[in-house]
């Protein structure tokens, strides 16, 4: 409960800071800096070195990389047919195919399914940042240019400090890191959800005239529905395994768009008030969407 009255409180913030007539217009351009630049590589410093691999987590891992390419399918296809811009269309990929795996997913994961299965959201929640680190980021600096260019692609990509973070983390996962490390770690990534929560209540403002409500539709529906179904679909009907570890990662695939996401979109001008309005109205919606998902997947 504590964690979603965060989530409105910070908000709330945001939108009440954006009246401020001496808060600056432009604060979250500053904020999301200094989330990519310090918080999320603190985060990747602090988990990947204590991930445990095991062929356990193959489920909820392969799960986040599922939810990724449907949505690249879903949403490529449709802007060839309706010819969408290419922000738009990237837009709707990054919200709609990175899942809130970790801070709204630990806590319904904990209130539905316990604590003691929030081990097995963790996996999930690493797949969802490999696939930010790697295809998010790598299809975002993609709209810099005209033409796909790899080597410009991968110099972006070690120019992306949550990037270059995760690769020097790799191999410390061999190393015992001292108490010291995690410390700081921790100390700096906790800033991460209030202040992206923050910005994205910077840059919602409902007395402007929102006109991308059929886009906004369109990415939830996917995200909240349609994401979770196709992994109930391959994970629970196809291959018929009913364990744990399927069933919440069904669960954690209908979680609202990732904080990160928007985060990356608007670093990259990709619909920033799309996106801000993807996660903003995202995560209270999901609260009811996953509680549904729950109760299916108690039936099937």
């Amino acid at each position: 409960m504590e964690n979603f009255i965060l989530i409105i409180v910070c908000l709330l913030v945001g939108m009440t800071l954006k009246r401020h007539p001496k808060f600056p217009e432009d604060a979250h351009l500053g904020i999301n800096a200094f989330i990519v630049f310090v918080c999320l590589p603190a985060v990747v410093l602090k988990y990947v070195p204590t991930i445990t691999f095991s062929t356990a987590i193959i489920m909820p891992f392969a799960a986040s990389w599922m939810v990724w390419f449907g949505a690249f399918a879903l949403f490529t296809a449709i802007a060839k047919w309706k010819k969408w811009p290419r922000d738009l269309t990237v837009a709707l990929i990054l919200l709609s195919g990175l899942g809130n795996t970790s801070f709204v997913g630990f806590p319904l994961v904990t209130a539905w399914y316990g604590a003691e299965n929030i081990s097995i959201a963790l996996f999930a929640d690493q797949g969802a940042f490999l696939v930010m680190a790697t295809l998010g980021v790598g299809i975002a600096t993609r709209t810099q240019s005209e033409h796909f260019d790899i080597l410009s692609t991968l110099k972006n990509l070690l120019k992306f400090p949550p990037f270059v973070a995760f690769l020097l983390a790799i191999p410390l996962n061999f190393l015992t890191l001292p108490p010291q490390w995690f410390f700081v770690a921790d100390h700096l990534a906790a800033p991460l959800v209030p202040l992206a929560l923050v910005s994205v209540g910077l840059q919602i403002n409902f007395n402007e005239r929102f006109t991308d409500w059929r886009y906004l539709s369109l990415g939830l529906l996917y995200k909240l529905i349609l994401a979770p179904l196709l992994v109930f679909l391959l994970f629970r009907i196809v291959l018929q395994d009913g364990t744990l570890y399927s069933e919440i990662a069904v669960f954690e695939s209908a979680m609202a768009p990732m904080v990160t996401a928007f985060i990356i979109a608007s670093q990259y001008g990709l619909r920033p008030k799309l996106a801000g309005m993807l996660v903003g109205i995202g995560i209270p919606v999901s609260l009811f969407t996953t509680a549904a998902w729950y109760y299916v997947l108690q039936i099937f």
